[in-house]
């Protein structure tokens, strides 16, 4: 006849097995989540230098670190005209603004392109930065440029609830 000294034996060596299963499947989890983290900041980081091959690592660094939803147009290295494509561009974009549309913020880098701020807690898609990139673009155009740089980003107010309207007016 078996004791119960067997069956507490027994219990105690099947709760070790279940114990390490469990840590074995979650190390294999960590372990996919980080390789997918290190795919997608490998696939930001080759978008990134395709679309401007002279980057310097400082400045990729701080573009990896921002949430980048869309790209369009080339960078230019004098971006002078730019603050005058946006401005252009105002009117027209005034429906995207926030709280009718996504657009949170906007503004030139100094990077050499023009960055939109996307609010992180609204829907967009691609026909939505689309067609503002066709506004600026077509601003662009006016200005006798082509392919404007805009850079969208996906981001949380950065004043707390004051917006910026995209002619200055709050």
């Amino acid at each position: 006849m078996i004791g119960t000294g067997f069956f507490n034996t027994w219990k105690k060596q099947v709760f070790v097995i279940i114990f390490l299963v469990l840590v074995l499947i979650i190390l294999a989890g960590y372990f996919m989540v980080e390789q997918n983290r290190a795919r997608e900041l490998s696939e930001k980081k080759d978008l990134i230098v395709t679309w401007m091959p002279a980057i310097n690592p400082a400045d990729l660094d701080y573009l990896l670190a921002r949430d980048i939803y869309a790209v369009y147009g080339v960078p230019k290295r004098d971006y002078s005209d730019l603050a005058d494509t946006l401005h252009s561009s105002s009117t027209e974009l005034t429906p995207y603004f926030y709280p009718d549309g996504p657009v949170c913020e906007s503004g030139v880098n100094y990077l050499g392109f023009i960055e939109i701020g996307l609010y992180e807690e609204m829907p967009v898609n691609r026909t939505t930065t689309d067609t503002i990139y066709h506004i600026i673009e077509s601003r662009g155009r006016v200005l006798h440029h082509e392919n404007t740089p805009v850079l969208f980003l996906r981001t949380s107010f950065a004043y707390g609830d004051k917006i910026i309207s995209p002619a200055g007016n709050n």
